[in-house]
């Protein structure tokens, strides 16, 4: 056998080429089929109020179909790229290996793609019979679930065919008659690449009959060795197989290899089919109703791709409305009510709307994990995403509490100074001119927002933004909001000056209350106040505030499991041992999520996630997860 060169770069841009035409066709058959099948549970539930099982037999049968008619195509294609590779002809017809491929792995992906989709139908008429909905209702809900979503199709396609071609490949290396073969992992090396898979490159080949080991991260920041014999190996699990995009090449070990440094990399050039993350419009939010785009447009407007990949995953909402006060995502109904006080044009309502779009796609991304897309700890049965890291909000919670726990001796030495530069400022007041004139001087504010123990003078800039416009703001305010301006004002600097964030009983002085009702009365400006909702969710209002404490203690527990002393979570029920110092509530992480949403796709977001990083680093490690997972499932 000659000594073939080969270059890396261009196999796998070839295998990316052959994979995305593929997938892509595949891809509209499953969207085809979805709508069917959407359409025809949808007339089943109105009619008779059940689905039954001959539509879930005929859902196997024909999904069945295209994945073998896709396999057959992918395989035949995998065959032909080997071969040409060393200009060599395939010595056997490829039907064993079809036939290995669709018996061990296409006929047991039929069972859990169709079991899901029982599942998620299921789902859809529990969830409208316990909230009281008709059967029309429920029947059109049905049809718009995940079970029918253009996403999970996608999801189904590129899994199903990167699969299948890996495995032709790898069952197929065998008849190019290498004296000595061997085979090496190669990924994209872009913002969508798993870290552990960009790992792989530029690794030893090993023989082609060896399995790569693959470090794979599990839950507790752990890794362990995954032995895979090509990329898409289902005995990878879900965490390495979805939607990966990795190929494997097979040459001689005599071969001259050229091999592309890091710096050549992504490998994926401007003819293929699937757009980079860079390429992403940050107009372009996947399926939307038209009142849900245009919230969308105008507050995610400076949100980095990620973010945008996250919301682009997500179903479109059933209606946005504005008739009840107050904002709020509704699960049960899949909508949002926006306050009639806020409109899209609002930097305020903005501000809301990607809170309450948080709540949305925490609420989602939980039905991804249960259909195993996406790699978590399993430590709950149910519930939104955020609540599956309720041990690292613990530990953050804790860690804050005890790194701010003030004495009353603190306390007391935090009102001491207010009181003394109180008086000191009192004492320089006249009249309501010389008040008007304090409180438009800029000096007052600069000493005000200068740099403290908690927060900095560039932190304030940042919050509050520039001083002038900050003044002219202040101008404006009658003088009843001008008195409560410099309350608040001589209560930020004391606790900024003491370093005193918890003030236990004397809440009126906590820094983050104060900062936020500034930003929100004064600059119309909902950041600050939900970084202060983060907080308080996450030490229910010992410091911080947004919600009541009665929101959140109302709400489930989520608590350890004391019977079998596992390292799990559940929601709190009769039973179980409940220590009241290692348990946090269901609505503290849903809140704490949708604000960190909120903050890391405002203007301003690396600040945002600077601070939020200060206060709960093990949180958001675990919320920029689940947005790169989650994102990785965007189209």
């Amino acid at each position: 056998m000659a000594r073939v060169k080969i270059d890396i770069r261009k196999q796998y841009r070839e295998q990316l080429k052959m994979f995305l035409s593929m997938s892509n066709v595949v891809r509209a058959k499953i969207r085809a089929m979805f709508k069917k099948f959407g359409k025809r549970a949808e007339r089943l539930y109105l009619n008779t109020g059940n689905v039954n099982s001959d539509l879930y037999n005929d859902f196997s049968s024909e999904i069945y179909k295209i994945l073998t008619q896709s396999a057959r195509r992918v395989i035949t294609n995998a065959d032909l790229m080997l071969t040409r590779t060393r200009m060599t002809k395939g010595k056997e017809d490829i039907d064993p290996v079809f036939l290995e491929y669709t018996t061990s792995q296409t006929a047991q992906n039929v069972v859990a793609i169709s079991e899901t989709t029982r599942k998620q139908i299921q789902k859809e008429i529990n969830t409208g019979l316990k909230t009281g909905l008709s059967n029309q209702q429920i029947s059109k809900n049905i049809r718009n679930s995940t079970a029918f979503s253009a996403v999970r199709a996608t999801r189904i396609a590129r899994t199903e065919t990167h699969t299948a071609m890996n495995f032709g490949n790898q069952k197929l290396a065998g008849r190019l008659g290498l004296n000595r073969p061997v085979k090496e992992w190669v990924s994209a090396m872009d913002d969508r690449t798993r870290t552990w898979h960009m790992n792989m490159n530029g690794k030893k080949p090993i023989s082609i009959d060896d399995k790569f080991i693959v470090s794979t991260p599990v839950s507790g920041g752990a890794f362990v060795d995954r032995e895979m014999m090509y990329a898409g190996d289902p005995n990878g699990g879900a965490t390495n197989v979805i939607n990966c995009r990795c190929f494997v090449i097979y040459h001689d070990a005599d071969d001259v290899v050229d091999r592309p440094t890091i710096s050549k990399l992504p490998i994926i050039d401007e003819t293929t089919t699937t757009p980079s993350a860079e390429q992403i419009e940050p107009t372009d939010f996947g399926s939307t109703i038209p009142e849900e785009e245009v919230w969308n447009k105008s507050s995610f407007k400076n949100a980095n791709n990620k973010y945008i990949k996250m919301l682009k995953v997500t179903p479109a909402l059933r209606s946005v409305t504005n008739d009840r006060r107050g904002s709020f995502y509704d699960n049960s109904r899949t909508r949002i009510n926006m306050d009639k006080d806020y409109n899209y044009d609002d930097i305020y309502g903005q501000g809301v709307w990607r809170h309450e779009m948080g709540h949305r796609v925490d609420s989602h991304a939980s039905s991804l994990y249960s259909d195993d897309v996406i790699d978590l700890p399993k430590r709950l049965s149910s519930g939104n995403l955020s609540s599956y890291y309720a041990l690292e909000v613990i530990d953050d919670r804790d860690n804050l509490l005890k790194k701010y726990k003030a004495s009353a001796s603190q306390t007391k030495i935090l009102i001491d100074e207010r009181n003394r530069y109180s008086n000191k400022i009192i004492s320089r007041i006249g009249d309501k001119k010389e008040f008007k004139n304090l409180l438009t001087s800029t000096s007052f504010w600069d000493d005000i927002f200068s740099d403290g123990k908690l927060f900095s003078k560039k932190d304030f800039n940042n919050i509050f933004g520039d001083r002038k416009k900050f003044i002219e703001k202040v101008s404006k305010l009658s003088t009843d909001e001008s008195l409560i301006l410099l309350d608040r004002a001589l209560k930020i600097r004391s606790a900024n000056k003491t370093g005193i964030l918890n003030v236990g009983t004397a809440t009126e002085y906590d820094i983050l209350e104060n900062m936020s009702d500034i930003s929100a009365n004064v600059l119309n400006k909902s950041e600050m106040a939900s970084f202060t909702d983060f907080v308080g969710s996450m030490t229910i209002n010992k410091i911080g505030k947004g919600h009541s404490n009665k929101y959140f203690t109302d709400s489930e527990l989520i608590v350890l499991n004391k019977l079998d002393n596992e390292n799990e979570l559940v929601f709190g029920r009769d039973g179980f041992t409940i220590d009241v110092n290692t348990n946090i509530h269901r609505n503290q992480t849903n809140e704490m999520f949708a604000n960190y949403f909120q903050l890391a796709t405002d203007e301003k977001s690396e600040f945002w996630l600077g601070k939020l990083k200060t206060f709960a680093p093990k949180t958001i490690e675990k919320f920029e997860s689940i947005v790169k997972q989650v994102g990785d499932l965007a189209t």
